[in-house]
């Protein structure tokens, strides 16, 4: 107070405000779909608000054929045979946890013919390793057990590279090949980028030419729709002939083969390209094949009065278009604004007569599918897209990015089927007893610009009768087949003493039907897989690179989710690595009736131990699916002219 003074102490307690962590989500959508013997590739991305966190990738459950890099976060492995596999990973700040769960669709494999071999482990002398321009270099090189030898193109500049039938190229004996009885058909290629194009991520091409025609797309366009080469990584490209004969390749001449990266972009790249092939389906067709029964058609070709074609909220137009021969009716939706955009069968809608579909007795079983082609992207850019539905009190929505084909993202100008179980937006909350909207479109607050056409919009059933042919049964009234007394290298190939010389399973055994001949009996049911294996066939005999034919007669019946596959490995015991090469020669639709089967392979290299077969029934996690199949007079030998 001017003459006295107090003091007073305390301490203030300051404390860390407290520290809330935010868990890291993922940004990228699981690839749902898979091939048999073709290499399956997914990238998991994530993100975090926390801006420090540093996050880390594990795997959960993974299919018995993939890795999972927690490095760099790429599940990686090739299907070894049909079936649906679950897959679950993880990504951890260190405090919080996220996890992503889906599953990959490995649908049976078709039966194919190879119609051309441009190449396959060796350069043939009428189709030259070639590179038009900036004087790059073609050697084969080894890379793995699988490509045991490919042509590894190194670019130097601007450039097209590839194969040449041209004598001008140094191709000696090669003429244009003549693909018009297949336009059908697929070119196939396996690539492996070793280093990128000098300007770094850019287009790559496949362009086809003959005299006075070419043909060029985007790699991007593949049936894989793998947008870009992986580096260090082996990636399957398949393509439709139709799609170069669209893009201006006169079908009945091809003489060059070309991939590469943009022309002028070109420079610095080196890749490998390996079983480069035209090929086209084929097999014995199913005597009794499983029809497609449309259980509701939503749109094909005409707007149903019952389901209106419409738009929600932004004023946007739905148009009857022509498009393509396959397509010559379409609905065109133009989005102006945000919307959900499909069809509706409420009478608010503008539907005359339309009623609430009742999925109910196919909600286990059936599917929804239509085909989609935008014309021009949202406003946005790259959005999710959505397929949803929705009924009084209820609705179901999932990402297009989930469809049974994987397409990540629709492709401009560029027809796509997409197909979803009904049980899915079941799981996401559709009530599939009243379904009254039939809704596909980009983001609701993104859609805005886009333009696209849907058609072929159907619910289609499953499981449904084949019809007449025999269903197994039993084996006493199996017809059988006369063993033959050459079964080149494979011992007891006709099955004559029991199971003398396999390895089988519980599900295997040799029945004896009215015929007196021996032949063996597969069988498995929910979830099962029984086979027979024999290693050791030729050793000391088949050479490396040598041709083998592989014969076997089969029949059998399987239910949904059922297939027969068969494999044959070249074997180098002892050696690195043990398995040098694997020819997938099934899985086929089942017949009633022996079939016989023929498959040409090419040993692989080394063969110190000669080959070994496979052959298989699976049944997947489908209810009531059950496979029994019947082998007999196994034979692999050296292949004869």
């Amino acid at each position: 107070d001017g003459t006295d003074t107090v003091t007073q102490d305390f301490t203030i307690a300051v404390t860390a405000a407290p520290f809330v962590n935010t868990a890291p989500t993922f940004t990228s959508t699981g690839l749902a779909m898979g091939t048999v013997g073709t290499v399956y590739s997914y990238t998991a991305t994530a993100s975090d608000v926390d801006v420090d966190d540093t996050l880390s990738f594990d795997s959960v459950t993974l299919p018995s054929w993939a890795t999972f890099n927690t490095d760099t976060a790429v599940l990686l492995g090739t299907p070894d045979m049909a079936g649906d596999y679950p897959v679950e990973l993880s990504v951890t700040d260190g405090t919080d946890s996220a996890s992503q769960t889906f599953t990959i669709v490995v649908p049976e494999a078709s039966t194919t013919t190879v119609d051309l071999v441009v190449f396959e482990n060796a350069v043939l002398p009428e189709w030259a390793a070639w590179d038009c321009c900036s004087g790059g270099t073609q050697v084969l090189v080894t890379d793995d057990a699988e490509h045991d030898q490919a042509v590894e193109f190194s670019i130097l500049g601007a450039a097209v590279v590839g194969f040449s039938a041209r004598e001008s190229d140094g191709a000696v004996g090669g003429t244009p090949f003549d693909a018009s009885a297949i336009v059908d058909g697929m070119i196939t290629f396996e690539l492996k980028m070793t280093n990128a194009p000098d300007a770094g991520v850019v287009d790559w091409k496949l362009k086809l030419e003959g005299p006075g025609s070419a043909g060029e797309v985007n790699l991007s366009t593949s049936v894989e729709g793998h947008t870009t080469p992986i580096l260090d990584t082996w990636q399957t490209y398949t393509f439709p002939i139709s799609d170069l004969v669209a893009a201006g390749q006169d079908a009945s001449a091809i003489h060059l083969f070309m991939v590469f990266p943009n022309f002028d972009q070109a420079g610095g790249a080196v890749f490998r390209l390996d079983n480069v092939k035209i090929i086209s389906t084929t097999g014995t067709p199913d005597p009794d094949p499983e029809p497609a029964v449309v259980a509701l058609s939503v749109f094909d070709n005409a707007v149903l009065p019952e389901w209106a074609a419409w738009d929600c909220c932004s004023g946007g137009t739905q148009v009857l278009v022509t498009d393509d021969a396959e397509h010559d009716q379409a609905v065109e939706f133009s989005i102006l604004g945000a919307a959900v955009v499909g069809f509706s069968a409420r009478e608010s809608d503008g539907a005359v007569g339309g009623t609430p579909f009742d999925a109910s007795a196919i909600a286990d079983t059936g599917t929804i599918a239509f085909d989609l082609k935008m014309t021009k992207a949202p406003d946005a850019g790259v959005v999710d897209w959505k397929l949803k539905l929705e009924g009084p009190g209820s609705a179901g929505e999932v990402n297009l990015s989930t469809s049974i084909e994987g397409h990540a993202t629709p492709l401009l100008d560029t027809w796509q089927t997409y197909t979803f179980p009904i049980s899915d937006l079941v799981a996401a909350g559709q009530d599939a007893s009243a379904i009254h909207l039939f809704m596909v479109f980009p983001n609701f607050d993104q859609a805005g610009g886009a333009v696209f056409l849907l058609d072929k919009v159907a619910v289609y059933e499953s499981g449904a009768s084949t019809g007449g042919g025999d269903t197994g049964g039993d084996p006493e009234v199996v017809s059988g087949v006369e063993n033959t007394a050459d079964f080149g290298e494979v011992l007891n190939g006709g099955f004559e003493n029991g199971l003398a010389d396999w390895q089988a399973g519980a599900g295997a055994s040799i029945v004896t039907p009215n015929s007196g001949s021996n032949m063996v009996k597969i069988v498995v049911g929910n979830g099962g897989n029984e086979n027979i294996f024999q290693a050791g066939i030729g050793e000391g005999v088949f050479t490396p690179g040598q041709a083998l034919t592989v014969s076997f007669q089969m029949r059998g019946t399987a239910g949904p989710g059922g297939v027969v596959s068969g494999l044959l490995y070249t074997d180098n015991v002892g050696g690195e690595p043990a398995v040098t090469k694997t020819e997938e020669l099934l899985p086929l639709a089942l017949n009633a009736d022996w079939t016989p089967y023929t498959f040409n392979v090419i040993a692989g290299s080394p063969i110190a131990s000669g080959v070994s077969i496979r052959l298989a029934a699976v049944c997947g996690a489908v209810a009531g699916c059950t496979v029994e199949a019947y082998f007999d007079n196994i034979k692999i030998a050296p292949t004869t002219d």
